[in-house]
C-alpha cells in the first residue's frame, strides 16, 4: 500500500517513508505556489551547522534517519533561518526560533505497536 492509500483511508504510519506511487502522486499534485522575491540568503548553511544537533542528542538512535530524524531537523534549521534573514526578526526571537527547530524532534520515541510505530 502507498502513503497515498493510506492517507485516503485515514491510517498513515507514524512512520512514512517515501514509496514511488506516492511521489508520482506527489508530483502530479504539487499545488501552485506564490512566487515570491524572497532570497535565499548565504548565511543559512552558517545557521544550519551552528544549530543542527549531533546525532548522539538523540534519545533513540533508530531515529536519526528516518522521517523525523536528522535531515527533517535540518530542513526545518534552514526555513527558520530564511524566515528569520527575511523578516528581520529580532535576536532573542531568532535564537529561539533556531533552538526550537534545532532540538523539536531529538526526544522521539518509536514504539511498535500493531505494525505501526508510535
Amino acid at each position: 500500500m502507498s502513503l497515498v492509500d493510506f492517507a485516503q483511508e485515514g491510517s498513515l504510519p507514524k512512520i512514512q517513508l517515501m514509496d514511488i506511487e506516492t511521489l508520482k502522486w506527489i508530483g502530479k499534485n504539487r499545488p501552485d505556489f506564490v512566487k515570491t522575491n524572497q532570497p535565499f540568503s548565504s548565511k543559512i548553511p552558517e545557521q544550519v551547522k551552528k544549530y543542527l544537533p549531533p546525532k548522539l542528542w538523540f534519545l533513540k538512535k533508530d531515529c536519526v534517519d528516518l522521517i523525523h530524524g536528522i535531515r527533517h531537523i535540518l530542513r526545518v534549521i534552514a526555513n527558520a533561518s530564511n524566515l528569520i534573514f527575511n523578516r528581520k526578526t529580532d535576536l532573542v526571537t531568532a535564537r529561539n526560533l533556531l533552538i526550537s527547530s534545532s532540538l523539536h524532534d531529538v526526544g522521539v520515541i518509536l514504539v511498535l505497536e500493531n505494525n505501526h510505530i508510535s
